[in-house]
């Protein structure tokens, strides 16, 4: 019976010990960036607004960096290093996006039941269909923007 006693007592220890490692921010994504108290909310919100001027500022700066590439008209290409420089803008932003969502419950679980969540959103399920088409129309507007952008240097 002390043995018992004993595992119990590890085990509750252990499940102390994980619910000290894994703290979650129990509402939503806004409210945990407004927070200026909550654990890496201030680091969140300048991650935010520096992906969002490396964006910006990203796609300003693609005419000088691959203009002289850029070709219009019936033999139109885009060069593979400007596809490169997009592809690395947008997967440090979404980096950072799922870095913000994973500090709150609802984001941890989104994560977790990432296929789940697909699979409802092919089902039409709103709330989850809503969640996937956030995260693939944020990715189609930063695609649009840098099409644009080689459409008028085309």
């Amino acid at each position: 019976q002390q043995q018992q006693q004993q595992q119990q007592q590890q085990q509750q220890q252990e499940e102390d010990e994980n619910e000290e490692f894994i703290r979650f921010y129990r509402y939503k994504i806004t409210e945990f960036l407004e927070d200026m108290d909550a654990e890496h909310s201030v680091t969140a919100h300048t991650s935010l607004v520096a992906c969002a001027l490396w964006h910006w500022v990203g796609m300003a700066l693609i005419p000088w960096l691959v203009g002289e590439h850029l070709h219009g008209g019936s033999k139109a290409t885009v060069p593979t290093s400007s596809i490169f420089y997009f592809t690395i803008m947008n997967m440090a932003s979404m980096v950072t996006e799922l870095w913000i969502a994973l500090h709150t419950a609802d984001g941890f679980k989104l994560l977790c039941n990432c296929t789940e969540n697909v699979h409802g959103a092919l089902r039409c399920q709103f709330t989850k269909a809503s969640t996937m088409a956030a995260i693939f129309l944020s990715i189609v507007a930063r695609l649009r923007c840098c099409n644009d952008n080689h459409a008028l240097q085309g």
